[in-house]
């Protein structure tokens, strides 16, 4: 069934708020009208400065026609006022060009206006398409907190572990049947193909209707709650196109196309945008706050076949540099990287990592690396740091 639409004269109203705001304009101008002598200039004039300096405000386009109707008023009432002065060419041609110009504000203002309509209208249909997203996830068989519980609860255990004697030698347990070699354990692990594997069953829906789906990012107590991305024919396509393909300055959050998620690579790079309006990685910028860093240290990054959950441990200011200049690009730290290429990753982490304190990282560790702008400096970048717990 369709939504009913609220109309008030020629305006039409999608919510019953907005209908209220229109309502109340109408009593203003009501009253402005019955109290105020409009044919009067000096009182238009008054009236038009109250509105323009917000003494007296309207929430709609309704208000926005009136204020229009007051400013035609003054500018006919100061086209009376040149008549009579002296030097009326000349005055005429003054007040020609302050016309001209006023009405080139009010065009500008006009726009202005629409611009930021447009936005609260993109950004009303995103909400509702990211919240249609959210609605297809259906509830996994643990919750964040469960999965977060338990990984507490497996740290703690690691205390209670029997410690051994200094010079003791445990014991092998390991039994190779006879006839059999035993595992040599050095060798290079064998990949896993992706079509033997199993997409989750929150995440089938989403993947059948868009297979570069490649997991899902979430942050408790924070906007972020998203679907990653991750295509391998163009990219970049996902800088500017929501989940269902259709063009959005919103862009979707994905994953850097050199990275694996099955068989996974020592650093996955995850890209959004910083919105003005939060969305995407726009909130990001927060975790610069040590509270905020302190309360928010873990990520969920579910890949399409795997809960993962992560720990942040640097967050860092960096700008991206031109190609021929030598200097750290933590967007090249992506796989198989040698002690020596560690040590400078981690080197340069610590060097721009806002926080103070050693970071908890090691070479075993698997990074998740979220990275977006920030306006600290020319193409400036924020970028947060995490490794995997669980």
């Amino acid at each position: 069934m369709a939504d009913k639409k609220l109309s008030l004269g020629k305006y039409v109203f999608n919510s019953y708020g907005e209908f209220r705001d229109a309502q109340e304009d109408v009593q203003k101008i009501d009253i402005i009208k019955r109290e105020l002598d409009l044919s009067d200039s000096e009182v238009v004039l008054r009236l038009y400065n109250m509105i323009r300096d917000g003494e007296i405000s309207f929430k709609t386009a309704v208000g926005k026609e009136f204020f229009m109707h007051i400013s035609d008023l003054v500018a006919g009432s100061s086209d009376k006022l040149l008549a009579e002065q002296s030097d009326v060419e000349q005055i005429e041609r003054s007040f020609r060009f302050q016309k001209i110009l006023g009405r080139v504000l009010i065009a500008v203002a006009a726009v202005a206006f629409a611009y930021v309509g447009y936005v609260e209208i993109r950004d009303y249909r995103y909400t509702n398409k990211l919240k249609n997203l959210q609605s297809q996830v259906t509830a996994s068989t643990t919750t964040n907190e469960e999965r977060l519980a338990k990984l507490q609860g497996d740290l703690a255990g690691l205390n209670n572990l029997p410690q051994i004697a200094q010079g003791e030698v445990l014991p092998d347990d390991t039994d190779v049947p006879e006839g059999e070699e035993p595992v040599d354990e050095t060798t290079e692990p064998q990949l896993i193909d992706r079509n033997t594997l199993t997409v989750l069953p929150e995440y089938a829906d989403l993947y059948y209707a868009n297979n570069d789906m490649a997991g899902w990012i979430s942050i408790p107590d924070t906007d972020i709650n998203y679907p990653v991305m991750q295509s391998f024919v163009d990219e970049d396509f996902y800088i500017d196109h929501d989940f269902y393909g259709e063009k959005d300055s919103n862009g979707t959050i994905f994953i850097d196309s050199r990275c694996d998620i099955v068989n996974q690579t020592d650093n996955t790079i995850l890209y959004g945008h910083n919105m003005r309006s939060g969305m995407m990685f726009g909130s990001l910028k927060k975790y610069q706050k040590d509270n905020y860093f302190n309360e928010h240290k873990y990520i969920y990054f579910d890949t399409i076949y795997e809960h993962r959950i992560y720990e942040v441990v640097a967050v860092c200011l960096s700008k991206v540099s031109f190609q021929d200049v030598a200097e750290f690009r933590y967007y090249n730290y992506i796989n198989s990287l040698s002690p020596t290429d560690f040590a400078e990753f981690y080197a340069h982490i610590s060097e721009y990592n806002v926080h103070k304190g050693a970071v908890e990282l090691t070479p075993e560790d698997k990074i998740l690396t979220l990275s977006t702008c920030n306006s600290y400096t020319e193409d400036g970048r924020l970028f947060i740091v995490a490794k995997r717990v669980q």
